[in-house]
């Protein structure tokens, strides 16, 4: 818009045009000339404000999510207004506020302050929920209803426990925290991760191994899925290093995915860089690599 090539003047161009704007504020209101961080969207959307515990600080979100939450945004009205002109032949634009779309990813603590009239605040997780220690390591653990309740005691073959009155509801698992850490504490230290993980997962209880860069690169089901992609790559001191890095996040059943060309390795066009687009010398190349100038 700034440059004098918005959305008025692509339709000069074709009237049928689609354009997505994603900017952190949106294309109007007051705060549209703002600039924003993902910390920043998490702290003005008030995701920040609940995520954490009340004994600390706000917390964002990992990552970069908010940029996410935007792309998705942006993704769903592209295909929205291509549906639309499919229709009736009419373009439009798309004005996504990042800050828009992480609220929208807020909104069941939004409908809950509205009907209860109290703004939600942070609140510890209460057990068994959150990142737990086991046998060997942490596995996150998420038993919130009560089917799931009576089906860890199952598992650990002490199912009365599930009726012990101390822990009937979430609400007093919650308030009794410290007494239900002394029970299930011990108890999943008994397991490693994969026991839990492939023992708990069956009965619909939300389980996740906490796992480090090695073990999740080793993973059997990873593994299994062909996610990981051996790449050979050139090092700077000429050796080949087989790496194994991402592929592609999904699968198609027509078009898979493979991997055609690899990232150059330092240097490694120099020679159509320099000399035929820039038209210098093989003379003058090799006396640049002498010099370390290349």
């Amino acid at each position: 818009r700034q440059m004098g090539f918005g959305y008025s003047e692509i339709q000069k161009l074709r009237d049928d045009a689609i354009l997505v704007s994603i900017t952190p504020f949106g294309q109007t209101g007051p705060w549209r000339d703002y600039q924003a961080t993902d910390i920043v969207q998490y702290a003005a959307s008030g995701i920040g404000y609940v995520n954490g515990t009340p004994d600390q600080e706000p917390l964002k979100e990992p990552g970069n999510q908010s940029h996410f939450h935007a792309g998705t945004c942006a993704f769903l009205g592209a295909a929205t207004a291509l549906i639309y002109r499919d229709i009736s032949g009419v373009g439009q634009q798309v004005d996504v506020s990042t800050l828009e779309a992480v609220t929208a990813a807020f909104a069941p603590q939004l409908l809950a302050s509205q009907h209860t009239g109290v703004s939600q605040k942070r609140r510890f997780p209460g057990l068994p929920s959150g990142l737990l220690p086991c046998k060997d390591g942490y596995v996150a653990l998420n038993v919130r209803h009560q089917p799931t309740w009576a089906h860890l005691w199952l598992f650990f073959e002490e199912p009365e426990i599930a009726d012990d009155p101390r822990f009937a509801t979430p609400e007093d698992r919650r308030a009794n925290t410290a007494e239900l850490a002394e029970l299930i504490t011990p108890r999943l230290e008994r397991f490693t991760m994969q026991e839990l993980y492939h023992g708990l997962s069956p009965l619909r209880i939300n389980v996740g191994m906490t796992l480090d860069i090695e073990q999740l690169v080793n993973d059997e089901h990873m593994i299994k899925r062909g996610f990981f992609v051996p790449i050979s790559q050139s090092s700077q001191n000429g050796k080949s290093e087989t790496q194994k890095m991402p592929g592609a996040p999904f699968k198609m059943s027509a078009t898979p995915w493979e991997i055609r060309t690899y990232a150059p390795s330092l240097g490694q066009h120099n020679s159509e860089v320099f000399g035929q687009m820039l038209g210098h010398s093989d003379q003058q190349l090799d006396q640049w690599r002498n010099e370390d100038v290349i």
